[in-house]
């Protein structure tokens, strides 16, 4: 049997790409760089999609109140009327780095999430279709959300 995380992907395995994605979070608290890391090395892969499942309950649980929180300063930052916060969310999680990703859509902007919830440590990009600009927010423990343009 062949594990995907054992698979040898630019000269490193999936299990040391999500390493240095945690490393950019943890030792630098650089979010907006773990997000371009995510979107350069990790989001094309498919063995990253075939590896990951379901997020468990209970990561669904502990996450819940953390993005609720984000999502608000987001919609805010970006302006969004207060009535219009209706999104669309598909997570993805890979456990053996207990790591979540995933993809976010309302009306004309998409998003990517990624967040490691033992690290409680994550970011979101979010990005208007048709714009070059993206937005650039922090995930933190509840209520903590920052922001880089």
């Amino acid at each position: 049997m062949i594990f995907l995380s054992s698979i040898i992907f630019d000269d490193m395995t999936l299990d040391e790409h999500i390493d240095n994605l945690a490393s950019t979070l943890i030792t630098e608290d650089k979010y907006d760089e773990a997000l371009k890391y995510f979107l350069e090395n990790l989001a094309h892969l498919s063995a990253l999609m075939d590896a990951c499942i379901a997020p468990p309950s209970e990561v669904v649980k502990d996450i819940r109140a953390v993005f609720s929180e984000t999502l608000k300063y987001v919609f805010k930052t970006l302006q969004f009327e207060e009535e219009d916060t209706q999104v669309s969310v598909r997570f993805f999680y890979y456990p053996p780095k207990n790591f979540l990703h995933g993809m976010l859509l309302k009306d004309d902007w998409q998003g990517i999430i990624i967040y490691f919830p033992g690290m409680k440590k994550g970011g979101m990009l979010m990005a208007k279709l048709g714009l070059e600009q993206a937005n650039y927010f922090r995930i933190t423990k509840l209520g903590n959300a920052g922001s880089a343009s």
